[in-house]
Order: structure tokens, then sequence, then C-alpha cells
């Protein structure tokens, strides 16, 4: 899934494949008695959750869309033997060879995950938002394909609770809940009237992400007043290029939400050359609810929550940002847009931002930083080449 990460637009993390023998991945075992409650930090709009892995502290991604996984760093660390291997993709069209390791138990808030294969991920551009907790890795399907689970987006928490125990939320939307090839969670819905199927995943960063399939077929991509073409992911499957703009209403079930960013994904493969996919819903539509997904009784429960009618916002920077090792370079900008216009480069190393490090900001600090109001001025110092340099930009909206 997905996924951008820290300011690109969209990051389609892990809405991964992988194809091994089926006795590779196979389950472990889970356990919960009743019902938990765990806090969650929303770090470049994933949901990260602080876990113990054999008994040691990391931080994992929970994501909707991605199979379980652990970073290159975690694998090294607990000295897991590889047991087989997979093919792994993403959003882009680059497919990793992998291996396949069997985690003894992962443990959070009450929840056990004993002796489940884990794909290695390829080394990633993601750190933990939790002071002396490294980054772990990622744990999604393996969960909510046997419990329910309520992503409280508004009280920053994650509710598992077994199916026996679960109630229904009282004034939340039911919609049919379907596992596209058997694995990632699936709903209908419309963009501009167009019904499509798409996927639910909390580990995009963006609002909806779109097939060029669909948006030709349904006569979408010619309903857009804008556009813009930029980076809209990057993750396992690569970078991901396309046509960002504005749809007018997509609905769910009787929820509407408008004047949403729509992105429309470039030719390539990957997950977006799928034929059974319109798209993708992600964290900027999902964080307006409480999301619950009831994948034992195929039922998806959205409760509108009171960030549900803000605007959706394009960076009004026009760059990314992405840690590097110890430090934080530039990944992209948008042509024409502030940053471009103020002369800062993809491969700038960012050494401060309106005077703070991105290492103290971390993921939401520069969020913040590249969506704030327009004509707000934005004052970064970057190193290029060795040299030391000091750029200006006013924030303005880009679509």
């Amino acid at each position: 899934m997905m996924r951008r990460f820290f300011s690109v637009v969209l990051l389609l993390l892990c809405a991964a494949s992988t194809r091994p023998a089926a006795a590779q991945l196979a389950s472990g075992d889970l356990s919960l008695s009743g019902t938990t409650t765990i806090p969650f930090t929303l770090s470049g709009n994933h949901i990260f959750i602080q876990t113990t892995v054999d008994g040691k502290p990391y931080a994992f991604i929970f994501d909707t869309g991605g199979a379980a996984s652990l970073s290159p760093a975690a694998e090294d660390t607990l000295a897991l033997p590889v047991i087989g291997h997979a093919r792994l993709g993403g959003a882009g069209s680059a497919v990793s060879d992998v291996g396949i390791v069997q985690v003894p138990e992962i443990d959070f808030g009450g929840v056990s995950y004993k002796g489940g294969a884990f794909v290695v991920l390829p080394t990633l551009a993601l750190v933990s938002p939790f002071k002396g907790v490294p980054y772990g890795g990622i744990i999604g399907r393996e969960i909510f394909g046997k419990l329910i689970v309520s992503i409280d987006y508004a009280n920053s928490r994650l509710i598992f609770t077994q199916p026996a125990a679960f109630t229904a939320p009282n004034g939340a939307t039911e919609v049919a809940l379907a596992m596209r090839r058997g694995a990632i969670p699936n709903i209908s819905a419309t963009i501009n009237g167009h019904s499509g199927s798409f996927d639910v995943d909390a580990g995009s960063g963006g609002s909806l992400t779109v097939t060029q399939a669909f948006a030709q077929s349904s006569g979408l991509d010619k309903e857009f007043h804008k556009t813009l073409a930029v980076e809209i992911g990057r993750g396992v499957g690569g970078v991901l290029m396309g046509n960002i703009g504005r749809g007018r209403t997509f609905q769910v079930g009787n929820v509407q939400l408008h004047d949403l960013l729509v992105a429309v994904a470039g030719p390539g493969g990957g997950v977006f050359a799928q034929s059974d996919l319109a798209g993708n819903i992600g964290a900027e539509i999902l964080k307006r609810f409480t999301v619950t997904l009831d994948v034992p009784d195929s039922k998806l429960y959205l409760l509108p929550n009171a960030a549900f009618s803000t605007p959706f916002v394009y960076n009004r920077a026009g760059l990314s940002v992405l840690p590097q090792g110890a430090q934080w370079s530039v990944a992209s900008v948008v042509p024409n847009s502030p940053a471009a216009q103020a002369g800062i480069m993809a491969g700038d190393f960012v050494l401060s931002v309106n005077g703070q490090s991105p290492a103290d900001l971390g993921a939401n600090g520069l969020h913040n930083a590249w969506y704030a109001a327009a004509g707000t001025v934005v004052r970064l110092v970057l190193e290029r080449n060795g040299l030391r340099v000091t750029k200006s930009l006013t924030l303005r909206d880009l679509i």
C-alpha cells in the first residue's frame, strides 16, 4: 500500500502482492481476550503503533493494505533465518525479490500474533515517530482478517474486538466489504458519479487514487478543470507518477465528500495496472471518520468525525522531503511551484525549516510547514554540493 511519505502527496507504502508458496506464508496464531484499545501516532499520514517483537520494542505501521513485513534493520537485529522467498510489488512498477522469515511473537496492547511469516522489506525512507523505538515494519491483514478493527482517527486509537463481542457502531454508514484477491479490503464507491471498486488503504497517505484505465473508460480524466503532473507515490514499487485534479463528489453509501483531490496513476505496472481495481481510498479520506473493518462479516462502517468537512489541501510548497540516513533530502519538486521558483532542487539536503531541523520537526512538522495558509513564508537552509544555501518561498495553492 501506499503510502508518499512525509509530504509526497501519496505514498502507496506497500500495496504489495506476494506470490511465494502458500506454506511459506502460513498465518501465525492470533490471540486476544475480548476487546483492547491501543493508542497510535499518525505520522506522515501513517498509523504507527508501539509493539514488542520477540520481546524487543519496535514501531510498526498498522496498514489495511499490506501484509506482515519487517524492515531490513529489524530482521538483522532479530537475527531471524530466511525460510523462503517472495516477489514483492507495490504502487509503482518495480518488483523486489525479498526473503521470508518467521517471527516468534509480536505483541501490542493485548494482541499477540505468534509464529507468523513476515516478508523482509526493501530499504524504505521510514522512521519511527517514537523516541528510542526503532521502526520495525508493517502489520495489517493478519490482524483485521480475524478481529474487528476500528480506527478512531479523531482520538488516535485502535480498537480490536473479537467477532463474538462486537456491536455495530450507532449512527455509522454500513457498506458491503469484500476482500479483493482474498487480501485487500475493497468497497464500491463513486467519483463524479462513476462507480468502481476501491481498495480501503490506511497505508496510503493521500485521498483518492484511481487507475488510468478507470479514469479513461469513465471519462473522469476529462472532467478536471486543472491538473498537476507530479510524483504521487513512492514505496515498495518505486516512484509512481501521475496527474492530480479535483473531483466534484465522492460517495460511499450515503456519505458524500466534495472537492477532493484525485490522483490518476500514470502508465506502468504495479497495483494500479490491475484490471479488477478502480482506485484506492487513502488516509486523507479515511481520517475524517472512525473506520471499522468487520472482515469476518464482510462489512465496513464509516462514522464521520469533526474533521469530516475539512477542505482537501494540496502541498502548498510543492516539495517532498524524505529521511536519508541521518539526514533529510528533497525527494521531488513540483514544476512552477513555490519551491521550484525559489530554486530548490531534488537532492538538496535540508538543514532547517523555519529554524528547526527536520529531525526535530518530524513528518507532521514538515507536513504542517508545507500545508500552512497560502501567503505564509517558509525559510529553508539547505546544503548543496557541500555549500550552505538559504532559500525562502511563499506558500500558495497549486490546485
